[in-house]
C-alpha cells in the first residue's frame, strides 16, 4: 500500500513539473513565417497574463510597430478595445551587478597569483644563492647540488604555470571589462505592447493572443547552381535558401514561406568597341580614348535592371515558395533546399574575334512560366565542372546564361591588307581600305551553332563615303546594336571555315579623321 502511495505521489509530482515546463515552453510559439531577403513577417501565439482587463507582452526592438496586428484566440468572448505600443529603455542592472562581482573576483585571484609568483621567484633566488656559496669540504656536496637542481626544477615549473594563469586571467579581465563597458553604455530596448479588453470572464488568468509583425532582423539569401549540358541541350538549375534570424525566438515547427524579388546579373563576354570614322576635334583625342578602351578589352558594364518593389502579397511581381514546416534557431543559419529544375536550352557560341579568339558559351532558356529569383551569387558549372561565380537574378519567362569561354571553339583574326590615307583617282579624296578574315574552328566532336559578331563602321560626317563593303555570305541576324554585324554560323564537328571582310572608305583630302583601326 505504501509503495502505491509513493508511486502515485511521484507520478503527480512528475505530471506537475511536466505541465509547468510545457506551460513555460508553450507560452510563446511562432506559427508561420513569411520571409523576404531582408525581413520576416511572423505570426506568433502567446499566453499572456491578464490583470485588470489588460495584458502586456514585449517584442524585440527590430519589430516594426506599425505592422503589428493583435487578436484574441481564447477565450472567444474577449474583445480587444485598443492596443498601445511604447518603447522601453532599460539598463540590465542585474547583468551589470553579476559582471562587476565576477570582475572583482578575477582581480583578487590575479593579485593572489602575482603574490605567489613573487614568492616563488624569491625562493628560486635563495636556492641559486646557496648553490653559489663556498663550501669548506666536498663531503655531501653532490647530494646538496642534486637537491638544489630538483628543487629549482619544481619551482620553475610552478613559475611557468603561474605565469600562464596570470595571462589567462588578464585576458578574461579585459574581455569582461569590455562587456561591462558595453552594458553600462547601452540601453536594452524592447517594444511593450498592452492590450485593453472590454471584459474578461471571472477566474481568467491568461489570455491566448495571436499577433503578427514584420521583423527586420531576419531574412534569407538564395544560393544558386547553374549547370550547362550543351550536348544535351539543357540547363540544370537548382537553388537553396540560407535562412537567418536574430529575433531571440526559436521558430519551432513553423510553416516557412519564402518571398522572392528581382535584381541584376552579369557573366558577359568582352564587348566589341564601336567603329566610328570620325572627324578630329580639338577638344578631345579619339585615338587616346580608343586605345585605352582596347587595352581594357571590354565595354563598360551594362546598366543594372531596376528592382521590383517587394510586396507582402503574390500580386506585384514576385513569387512565394512554401518550404514546409521547419525549425530555425536564432543566430544560426539554416539551409533549406527549395527547387531543382531542368530547362531545355538553345546553346550558342558567341565569337567576337576582334577582341578575343575564344567562343563564349551562352544558353537561351524559356521557362514554362514567368518566375522571379532574387539576386545572389550563383555557381556556374559546365557538365558538372566548375567554371566560375557571378551575380545572378531571373525575372520573367526568358533568360540568357553565360558559361565563360570554350577553347575548343575559336576564331583567329588575320589582317590581309590595310591602306590608310592613300590618295587615288576619287576627286581629291583620301582612301582607307581594310581586308581581313576570320578563321572559325570547331574542335568538338559534335556540331555547334556560332553567333559571329564584328564591328560595323559608322560615319560621323556625311562627307565620309563608304565606297565598298563586303561581308561574309552568311545568315545575318538582326543585331540589337547598330554598331555591330551579327551572323549565325553552324559548324560541323572538327570543321574549319574562313569568312572574309572588306571595307573601303573615302574622305575629303583635307579632312583629318581617326579611321577607327
Amino acid at each position: 500500500m505504501r509503495k502505491c502511495y509513493y508511486f502515485a505521489l511521484m507520478l503527480a509530482i512528475f505530471v506537475g513539473i511536466t505541465g509547468a515546463m510545457c506551460r513555460e515552453v508553450c507560452a510563446r510559439s511562432v506559427e508561420r513565417v513569411l520571409l523576404t531577403p531582408r525581413s520576416a513577417a511572423l505570426v506568433i501565439h502567446e499566453d499572456v497574463p491578464v490583470i485588470n482587463r489588460k495584458a502586456t507582452f514585449r517584442i524585440p526592438p527590430q519589430a516594426k510597430p506599425d505592422t503589428l496586428k493583435v487578436k484574441v484566440e481564447r477565450p472567444d468572448s474577449v474583445q480587444i478595445l485598443f492596443v498601445s505600443v511604447k518603447m522601453l529603455e532599460e539598463r540590465e542592472d542585474e547583468a551589470i551587478k553579476k559582471l562587476g562581482e565576477r570582475i572583482d573576483q578575477l582581480r583578487t585571484e590575479y593579485h593572489w597569483l602575482e603574490a605567489r609568483e613573487k614568492a616563488v621567484q624569491q625562493t628560486i633566488d635563495g636556492w641559486v644563492a646557496q648553490s653559489q656559496g663556498k663550501f669548506e669540504t666536498l663531503e655531501g656536496l653532490p647530494h646538496f647540488l642534486q637537491t638544489v637542481q630538483n628543487t629549482l626544477l619544481k619551482l620553475h615549473k610552478e613559475l611557468v604555470k603561474i605565469e600562464k594563469q596570470l595571462e589567462l586571467k588578464q585576458q578574461e579581465l579585459k574581455k569582461l571589462e569590455k562587456e561591462l563597458e558595453e552594458l553600462t553604455g547601452n540601453l536594452k530596448k524592447e517594444w511593450q505592447v498592452t492590450c485593453y479588453f472590454d471584459s474578461v470572464p471571472p477566474g481568467t488568468e491568461n489570455i491566448r493572443l495571436q499577433y503578427s509583425a514584420i521583423f527586420s532582423n531576419a531574412g534569407w539569401t538564395p544560393e544558386y547552381t547553374v549547370d550547362a549540358y550543351p550536348r544535351d541541350g539543357k540547363v540544370v538549375f537548382q537553388w537553396k535558401a540560407r535562412v537567418w534570424q536574430h529575433t531571440g525566438m526559436v521558430w519551432k515547427d513553423a510553416k516557412i514561406r519564402l518571398a522572392t524579388m528581382e535584381p541584376p546579373e552579369s557573366i558577359i563576354p568582352p564587348e566589341l568597341p564601336y567603329w566610328n570614322i570620325e572627324v578630329y576635334e580639338e577638344t578631345r583625342s579619339i585615338m587616346k580614348k580608343r586605345s585605352a578602351f582596347m587595352l581594357a578589352g571590354m565595354a563598360p558594364a551594362p546598366k543594372k535592371l531596376e528592382k521590383d518593389m517587394v510586396e507582402k502579397e503574390k500580386k506585384s511581381g514576385f513569387d512565394i515558395y512554401s518550404v514546409g514546416t521547419r525549425t530555425v534557431y536564432p543566430g544560426k543559419d539554416t539551409i533549406i533546399p527549395v527547387e531543382k529544375l531542368s530547362w531545355e536550352a538553345d546553346f550558342q557560341y558567341l565569337l567576337r574575334p576582334f577582341v578575343n579568339p575564344w567562343a563564349y558559351i551562352l544558353a537561351k532558356v524559356k521557362l514554362a512560366q514567368a518566375s522571379i529569383f532574387p539576386e545572389a551569387t550563383a555557381t556556374f558549372l559546365l557538365e558538372g565542372t566548375y567554371v566560375g561565380q557571378e551575380r545572378l537574378s531571373i525575372s520573367g519567362s526568358e533568360k540568357v546564361f553565360y558559361f565563360g569561354p570554350d577553347r575548343l571553339v575559336s576564331a583567329k583574326m588575320v589582317l590581309d591588307e590595310k591602306l590608310a590615307g592613300e590618295r587615288g583617282f576619287f576627286h581629291a579624296k583620301k582612301s582607307f581600305l581594310w581586308k581581313w578574315h576570320f578563321l572559325l574552328k570547331n574542335d568538338h566532336d559534335y556540331p555547334v551553332t556560332v553567333k559571329l559578331e564584328e564591328r560595323k563602321p559608322v560615319a560621323s560626317d556625311e562627307r565620309i563615303v563608304f565606297k565598298e563593303i563586303k561581308t561574309p555570305d552568311l545568315s545575318e541576324v538582326e543585331s540589337e546594336d547598330p554598331h555591330k554585324w551579327a551572323w549565325k554560323v553552324k559548324l560541323k564537328p572538327r570543321e574549319e571555315r574562313q569568312v572574309s571582310f572588306l571595307v573601303h572608305v573615302l574622305v575629303p583630302e583635307k579632312m583629318q579623321v581617326d579611321p577607327g583601326w
